[in-house]
Order: C-alpha cells, then sequence, then structure tokens
C-alpha cells in the first residue's frame, strides 16, 4: 500500500491564512486539513481542494454532513472574518512569567510604559490570568489577551494556536509581517514563556533566545529575576 505523501511545509502557512487562523466553520483555531474531495479519488494534494476544519467538523465533513459545495463555500468565507479569538488555560499556584531570561515571580505588572501596563497578571482563586498587548511596527494593536481570552487581527502574516495532546503545553505563535520574526507565548509547567520582538506604544521590545532582554537602545538586560514587587520593569 502507497503512504499518502506529506503536505509541502508551505501549504500550512498558506491555509491558516486562507481559514484566518480558525476553523472555516466556527473559527476555533485548533484544526486538521480536510480534503474537500477526498484523497482516495483525487490521490494528491491541491490547495485548492484543501481546508482546514477543526476535529468536530472535520469528522461531520468526511461523514457527509457538511456538503463538498458548503466546503468551497466556506474556504472561500470562512467563519473568522477580522479576528481570531480563543483562551489560555492556566491554572497555577504562582504568577510567573519568562520573557526570555528576564523572569518576574509574584509581579502583577512584569513590564509596563510610563506606568501603562504592557504584560499584567492577576490570581482568580487557582487561575492565573494574563493580559498582555501587542502591536506592530507602525502602532496599530494586532494581539489583545485580556484575563487569558486572547485576540489576533486576521491581517497578520501569520498565528498559529496548538495545544499538547495531554493539554499541558499551550502555545500562540504570531508572525506580523513575512520579513520579521516569530514572537511566541508559551504555557508551560505553570510558567507563561515569551520569546520574539513585538512593539508597544512605539517601543520595541524582544526577548530573545539568546537570553537577552530588550527594549529600544535603552534597555538590555540578561538573568534578571524580580520577585515579589507591584511592577517589575517600567520604562518612562
Amino acid at each position: 500500500m502507497t503512504q499518502r505523501p506529506k503536505y509541502p511545509i508551505e501549504y500550512y502557512q498558506i491555509l491558516r491564512k486562507q481559514a484566518n487562523f480558525g476553523c472555516a466553520v466556527c473559527g476555533i483555531p485548533i484544526m486538521k486539513v480536510h480534503h474537500i474531495e477526498p484523497y482516495r479519488k483525487v490521490k494528491k494534494h491541491e490547495l485548492n481542494n484543501l481546508i482546514l476544519l477543526c476535529k468536530e467538523h472535520h469528522k461531520l465533513a468526511d461523514s457527509g454532513m457538511i456538503s463538498k459545495s458548503e466546503l468551497y463555500k466556506l474556504k472561500a468565507h470562512p467563519f473568522n472574518s477580522e479576528s481570531v479569538k480563543h483562551y489560555f488555560s492556566l491554572n497555577a499556584r504562582q504568577m510567573i512569567v519568562n520573557i526570555s531570561t528576564y523572569v518576574s515571580i509574584d509581579v502583577p505588572v512584569p513590564l509596563s510604559i510610563k506606568g501603562k501596563p504592557v504584560i499584567s497578571l492577576k490570581k482568580e482563586e487557582e487561575n492565573i490570568l494574563l493580559s498582555l498587548f501587542m502591536e506592530n511596527r507602525y502602532g496599530y494593536r494586532v494581539l489583545e489577551i485580556r484575563d487569558n481570552i486572547w485576540e489576533g487581527r486576521t491581517d497578520l502574516f501569520d498565528v498559529w494556536y496548538s495545544v499538547d495532546k495531554d493539554h499541558e503545553v499551550e502555545r500562540l505563535t504570531i508572525k506580523m509581517q513575512k520579513d520579521e520574526p516569530f514572537t511566541s507565548i508559551k504555557i508551560e509547567n505553570e510558567q507563561i514563556y515569551i520569546l520574539g520582538r513585538f512593539y508597544s506604544q512605539g517601543h520595541i521590545i524582544e526577548a530573545r533566545e539568546d537570553g537577552i532582554f530588550k527594549m529600544d537602545e535603552r534597555l538590555t538586560l540578561q538573568n534578571v529575576i524580580v520577585k515579589n514587587a507591584k511592577t517589575g520593569i517600567n520604562i518612562n
């Protein structure tokens, strides 16, 4: 029996963008690739025959409960329009944020600019609620996280959200424009990890993989821990 070939790696970003980063039917950003005309019939992967669906709608499409004509319509006009939304689940005893190697522990505002929070947290029983605001280089807000509910603009170059099978690791990755690096927010082992580059209030914020945390040319940090303070870093 001939093994089905893998999808070309570039297809995933193209399909996510076509679907506005969510299931074409319901908008949920946890998706599988579905062949509108079954693979057993066409025997190949073609972009115009592929659509992204969540697990439940993938099953319905496989069973014929969603017609092929409807799937083609959804491919052209997916559920998500201007934004994609979902939420993080963060059950933790402490508020721990790792921005590269700058670590804040039980600090409600790990990062602010002129007293205005860029990243903030609060406890609600056994849950940690994260709020974070990212802008692009032109000052437009492209990602908002308010109390763990996140919303990203569909005019971003790429948005990719994933949860591992044990629901222990969540990751939201965005790429603002093709020529910019990815920025990721990961939740693992009851901690928040932020890597990449984004903008806020006209400032460039970089959390680099080499351990450097940097804001513009005004601040460079590495291996810094702030614990039990109201605010970690505030730039005036």
